[in-house]
């Protein structure tokens, strides 16, 4: 394959293995019956299959739990038995065709089928319907179009003429139109409008407009790999060039000529990149292709460790007193089982039998507990030391009720949540009483917004569809105006009367915002970050791109960082030969908390420390070694 995968199969034409470029290998096993038996992956752990005759029968994964399958006596599968003894069930007609499904939960789908097998309708829980009028097929008949007699022949469907529609429970559809190959030429969406795409031979876009008018071009090499997008909004193409052995991408231009590059080793390993301004990120590996080490633009290296199975035990970053260590443990299943962060606080992990998340401990003796229903929708929340958090979910496993723990004299909590079979949410009724409604178009926009205090009213462009008005209580009203896809003003009405317009780059960034026609520009370096706003400037240390400091006239201002990127210091001044008017230096722990500060404001200088708790918290401040600051919490950390 064109990145370096290379697949194995035997004679009988079977996958026996799946070798990436670092050589980890992914192998299958089969019986003297060409039934998969087993697949080992790179790290030692194997999946294992059973049958029965010819039909699976049950799958063991590498922590040996187990997934049954059940058939009846067609072949058809009819049940799946979960590791916790939940089930799926499905349905079946007399031409194998599935036409029920039910869930974990009980909750069921019916589906029905056209004369070729293809899918036209479903009926999902809350009485939703989605129905499906395919492309027809190229060259075949088209029973529904003609009788198919001598007298009413009936017609070929030609390519320009397959067209499919896809409607939603509310009735709103979307039409697709099919080119020569099967891909999609234009998708009309519910409220008319049209995104067309035009393809090569290969099926890759070449042209793409969208209904705002927006039109992208793309061009492709003959491995299929882009190699530039223009977009005609800002006229501006992005760039792209590959290595020959496994096609990744080495540099990246954008349409102001920026580049960006990028380094791989001979097993296809990213181990540089840089950006335009020279700014590098540098990569390691092992054998595995794991990375090893990490040095960020700062210089800080960050060096990885890894058990047999490939999940990194030990993150450490910095060197000598200043090392910041990560450490982790996990369970059979590859789970996190326990973290232990820098400063020696230890979190646990444990989980149910899908890998879901059932408590955490965190450090100062503190849990948090998790419930879920069958289906896997977070059901309780259970903060440290308190009543649960409950929600309630419908059968298309949108939420329907948050119910949290009452508080004196709080009465009912529940906030409860209504859809439309469209699954979009139309109503919100609060603990109080009170109600947010939201309604919508025919072609699935929100329109109004009805909150206590009045209704939003939104309204879309006739030609390009996008919103392009917003009228809110008390009489403000809101305007939009777009170039393509961009933004470029707002006109505000009603008691507060302005407008505010946008003026952008190639490469999408704001080069001017004008309020009620007063202009600031803003310039970029190469690397997009902001050197200008107006008459405020902005310095960048060159080899890492934090910001140093910015001067608006007479005023300015300095920044100092440590290895990690932490601020360690800050000066403002006003006429650089002068005294600071204010400046302070922040130490930091091993977690990036500040423990001291030491400010000196008119000359007098006041040395503040700080003290945090088990878990994490802050419990003292004093300020030139008196106590200013005590604080304790509740078992919720309040």
């Amino acid at each position: 394959m064109k990145n370096g995968v290379t697949y194995r199969f035997n004679a009988e034409g079977f996958q026996t293995a799946t070798v990436d470029p670092n050589n980890n290998t992914t192998s299958y096993a089969y019986d003297n019956q060409n039934r998969l038996m087993s697949i080992s992956e790179p790290t030692g752990q194997t999946t294992t299959l059973s049958y029965e005759g010819a039909r699976l029968r049950r799958v063991t994964d590498p922590a040996q739990r187990i997934t049954t399958f059940t058939h009846d006596g067609a072949g058809n599968l009819t049940r799946v038995t979960f590791p916790d003894n939940t089930t799926q069930n499905f349905g079946y007609d007399n031409r194998h065709l599935m036409t029920s499904e039910t869930d974990q939960r009980g909750q069921s789908v019916s589906r029905q089928y056209d004369q070729w097998g293809r899918l036209v309708s479903a009926q999902l829980p809350e009485n939703v319907e989605r129905s499906v009028i395919y492309v027809q097929w190229n060259g075949l008949v088209n029973g529904g179009g003609g009788s198919g007699t001598e007298a009413n022949p009936a017609p070929v469907t030609r390519p320009d003429a397959a067209t499919g529609r896809l409607t939603d429970g509310e009735g709103r559809t979307t039409l697709y139109t099919a080119g020569p190959l099967g891909y999609p030429a234009s998708i009309t969406d519910p409220s008319g409008f049209t995104t067309t795409i035009d393809r090569d031979d290969d099926g890759n876009p070449l042209r793409t407009q969208l209904p705002s008018g927006a039109t992208f071009e793309s061009s492709y090499d003959d491995r299929g790999n882009v190699l530039s997008v223009t977009d005609f909004t800002v006229n501006g193409t992005t760039m792209y060039a590959y290595e020959p052995v496994f096609n990744q991408v080495t540099e990246i231009t954008d349409p102001l000529g920026n580049k960006s590059v990028f380094e791989y080793d001979a097993k296809g390993n990213v181990t540089q990149a840089t950006t335009p301004l020279g700014r590098s990120i540098r990569m390691s590996y092992d054998d595995r292709g794991l990375p090893l080490t990490l040095v960020d633009p700062l210089g800080t290296e960050a060096r990885f460790t890894y058990n047999t199975a490939g999940n990194p035990d030990q993150i450490a970053a910095g060197s000598g007193g200043n090392e910041r260590v990560t450490a982790m443990t996990y369970t059979p299943e590859g789970y996190v089982q326990s973290l232990t962060d820098p400063v020696g606080r230890s979190y646990g992990f444990t989980y149910d039998a899908f890998g879901r998340v059932t408590q955490e401990s965190l450090p100062g003796s503190r849990t948090i507990a998790y419930g879920y229903d069958a289906e896997g929708n977070l059901t309780s929340l259970t903060p440290p030391g308190r009543p649960a958090h409950q929600f309630e979910y419908d059968g298309l496993g949108q939420v329907t009720t948050y119910l949290p723990p009452a508080v004196n004299g709080s009465g009912d909590t529940r906030t409860t949540y209504a859809y439309n079979k469209a699954q979009q949410l139309t109503q919100v009724t609060r603990p109080d009483g009170k109600q947010v409604t939201y309604s919508y178009d025919n072609g699935g926009r929100l329109v109004t917004q009805m909150q206590p205090r009045g209704a939003y009213n939104l309204g879309y462009s006739a030609t390009t569809g996008q919103l392009s008005s917003l009228a809110a209580p008390e009489g403000l009203n809101l305007t939009y105006s777009y170039q393509g896809e961009l933004l470029t003003g707002v006109t505000l009405g009603g008691p507060v009367a302005g407008s505010v317009t946008f003026q952008y780059d190639q490469n999408y960034r704001i080069t001017q915002d004008a309020v009620n026609g007063q202009p600031i520009t803003y310039d970029y370096d190469a690397d997009d970050a902001l050197t200008r706003a107006g008459d405020l400037t902005f310095a960048y240390a060159p080899d890492n791109g934090l910001l140093t400091g910015t001067t608006l006239g007479g005023v300015s201002d300095s920044r100092q960082y440590n290895a990690f990127g932490e601020l360690t210091s800050y000066t403002a001044s006003y006429n650089a030969t002068a005294p600071p008017l204010y400046s302070t230096s922040y130490t930091p722990d091993k977690l990036g908390r500040i423990t001291q500060k030491v400010e000196t404001l008119g000359g007098v200088t006041t040395t503040y420390t700080y003290a945090y708790d088990a878990a994490g918290r802050l419990s003292q401040v004093q300020q030139n070694g008196a106590i200013i600051g005590s604080y304790t919490y509740d078992a919720n950390g309040n």
